[in-house]
């Protein structure tokens, strides 16, 4: 898929897409300032709830990232909003200071005695009083709303609960469901579209890192969702919602970039016939049967590289391929090439069906070759690759 011709605007999860704790993502900076450059539009979209609108915009431009306030949608601004459209005139706040100030900004009262509604958002400082107020008042009538629905907050220090914990207490104890803004629900998404109004919804993409609230909420309404991720990930099945359209290892591939030295993009395949059996080679230079397995040239997406090595390698054509994983993590993926070249592979590993015919393998790399049931594969096997076979979940007759 070309990126930048397919979408016009491009919605950006914040943590763990364009920081990670205090840090900047390497890329984040160049690829928002160019897809600025390139004309398109750029939004910001996140589910954490603790930071203000103010806030974040302040701390885009400690990273450099070109923004403005209104280009920005967090879950304590979008919480406040629903506030507003419900006429609430008073509310429980279990959050901290940023959110009570957005929804003050709003014309809400906090820390109402009788209040129209019960705001769970997210504050270390929590008490076991603080959440038993907020039970006696929704078991009194109050709406229970969420910012978000994130059970756990993933720290530097390691994870601790959020907003989504505190609410299944309430929720359980109370018999109420809460009414949930941030991702994956529509909320948060339609006030975005509010503001685009007049842009086809299959015009806009989600670069966001969790399949659960950013792939699933984008697809939930309509609109693209790209994964970026920073390491291994293995992906639900394509008809599952949250399978995304596109994944991506590093942000600089939204401006059709190549990965930086030293890593390079290879896939694999796993590719099975109508009994469910798996096609393995016996390579020439290792003896290891593994894996079909090819480099990504400079201009190919993954799926035409696959779909190219495949018939270089082994003469075959499928067309119908299906993205299961992604791996970078395992040190068997870096090799100091002759010279003392290193390279680090990023491996796209997708999934496809032999429909039938001849295998006319490339004599020069494979030695052997045939289709084998997960139960009997040969050996030596690369072990590697066996590990990636069963967390994708190939089935046999």
């Amino acid at each position: 898929m070309k990126i930048l011709e397919k979408f016009r605007v491009f919605l950006f999860d914040l943590d763990g897409v364009l920081w990670r704790g205090k840090e900047v993502i390497p890329g984040a900076r160049e690829v928002v300032n160019g897809l600025r450059e390139q004309g398109k539009m750029v939004r910001f979209l996140t589910n954490n709830p603790r930071r203000s609108r103010e806030e974040v915009w302040k701390r885009l431009r400690s990273f450099s990232i070109a923004a403005e306030p209104k280009e920005i949608m967090t879950a304590s601004w979008a919480t406040a909003s629903y506030l507003r459209e419900r006429e609430i005139q008073k509310s429980y706040v279990l959050g901290n200071a940023s959110l009570k100030e957005e929804i003050r900004k709003m014309g809400i009262a906090v820390d109402e005695d009788i209040s129209q509604a019960v705001v769970v958002g997210y504050d270390e400082g929590i008490s076991f009083g603080e959440i038993t107020r907020a039970i006696r008042l929704v078991e009194r009538g109050a709406e229970l709303v969420a910012t978000n629905p994130d059970a756990v907050f993933v720290l530097p220090e390691g994870k601790v609960p959020a907003t989504g914990s505190v609410v299944q207490v309430i929720e359980r104890i109370t018999g109420r469901k809460a009414t949930v803004i941030g991702k994956p629900s529509p909320y948060i998404f339609e006030l975005l579209l509010r503001e685009l109004g007049g842009i086809e919804r299959g015009e806009m993409v989600l670069v966001g890192d969790s399949l659960e609230t950013d792939i699933l909420g984008a697809h939930g309404v309509g609109i693209g969702g790209i994964l970026y991720t920073g390491g291994d990930i293995v992906l639900p099945p394509p008809t599952d919602a949250r399978y995304p359209d596109v994944v991506i290892p590093y942000l600089e591939r939204l401006l059709g970039k190549e990965l930086p030295p030293p890593r390079k993009r290879a896939v694999g395949a796993v590719i099975q016939d109508k009994k469910g059996r798996v096609l393995l080679i016996r390579r020439r230079d290792n003896r290891l049967w593994c894996l079909p397995t090819g480099k990504v040239e400079e201009g190919e997406d993954e799926q035409e590289a696959v779909v190219r090595e495949m018939a270089e390698e082994l003469g075959i054509q499928i067309n119908l391929w299906r993205l299961r994983a992604v791996y970078m993590e395992d040190p068997a993926l870096r090799f100091t090439a002759q010279g003392g070249n290193s390279f680090h592979f990023v491996v796209f590993l997708f999934q496809g069906f032999f429909p039938g015919g001849t295998v006319e393998p490339c004599g020069e790399e494979v030695e052997d070759w045939g289709f084998f049931p997960e139960e009997n594969f040969p050996t030596p096997f690369f072990s590697l690759h066996r590990k990636w076979i069963q967390e994708i979940g190939v089935k046999n007759e």
